[in-house]
């Protein structure tokens, strides 16, 4: 429950039905914990309970994807979680830098799996199509095309906020949830 307490502190949220499953194929492999927002009322956890590292994962990654999938929840009572590549990466940055101001913890690791120029140059490649909602959400954010890093479209994302908050400094992830995905655009 401090979780909760930190999260609905900085941006409060009521009538949200948080599930906690056991499924191991809902979960990130590599931190034993996942999860998924599947509506603006709605948010489900998922714990692999034969993880190496049980104690670990929910010490230091669930809160982490709980803020992630609560500012979903929050989002899309508003603007929207979005059927656009820009909409979804914009989404997905957002989320985790509200588990960052959540936590005070460092950025998972799909928010920076690409960084410098190769980074900007999937930043490049995406923008071509930033609006179409024909775009393949698995290819962009899990991998499933060989063609593109796995979390491209986190890291796209995370980086497409961050570069939003350092021009403006007084935003807090916690009060933009409800900001446009083109307010982001670089």
């Amino acid at each position: 429950t401090a979780g909760i307490a930190a999260i609905t502190g900085l941006m409060p949220i009521n009538n949200l039905l948080i599930r906690i499953v056991q499924d191991q194929n809902l979960v990130i492999p590599e931190i034993g914990v996942g999860g998924f927002n599947p509506d603006a009322e709605e948010v489900i956890i998922a714990i692999d309970a034969n993880f190496s590292d049980l104690e670990g994962a929910l010490e230091e990654s669930l809160p982490l994807i709980l803020a992630h999938e609560v500012h979903h929840a929050k989002r899309r009572r508003s603007v929207g979680y979005g059927n656009t590549l820009l909409q979804a990466a914009v989404s997905e940055g957002l989320a985790d830098h509200f588990s960052l101001e959540v936590t005070g913890m460092a950025p998972p690791p799909w928010s920076v799996a690409l960084s410098g120029q190769e980074l900007q140059d999937w930043i490049d490649t995406a923008s071509q199509s930033w609006n179409e909602p024909t775009y393949n959400h698995f290819a962009w954010f899990v991998g499933a095309d060989p063609g593109i890093p796995r979390w491209t479209g986190y890291s796209i994302g995370f980086e497409l906020v961050n570069n939003y908050l350092s021009a403006h400094p007084g935003e807090k992830p916690s009060s933009l949830h409800d900001e446009p995905a083109n307010s982001f655009l670089p």
